[in-house]
């Protein structure tokens, strides 16, 4: 899947839905939903919609401008929101929302 081709190209990690003891640096958590289509009784088309929560305890633009370039490089449009203070967790998020659209292949 090409969420995982983006996840992997980072420098920090990401992981979906949750980590279970976060690591204390910038990381990232994404959610996805999936809805499949196709023709003739034949889902070939998977869409994806996915919110990555880039999490960091201080301010880290790099990590903001790293993940942008990925997206950016393989064409996939997204929606960014402003850098939030999440004061009970005590850390900033920045989230992004994006659509994939990709084929399944035949197994």
């Amino acid at each position: 899947m090409i969420i995982d081709e983006i996840t992997a190209a980072l420098s920090y990690p990401v992981k979906e839905t949750r980590f279970l003891r976060p690591p204390n640096t910038t990381y990232g958590v994404y959610t996805q939903s999936r809805s499949y289509r196709g023709c003739d009784c034949t889902l070939r088309l998977c869409d994806s919609d996915i919110t990555l929560y880039l999490v960091q305890y201080a301010p880290d633009a790099e990590a903001e401008k790293e993940l942008e370039k990925n997206l950016r490089e393989r064409g996939i449009e997204y929606t960014k929101q402003a850098r939030t203070w999440i004061e009970s967790d005590k850390f900033y998020q920045t989230i992004y929302d994006f659509q994939i659209l990709e084929k399944i292949k035949e197994e």
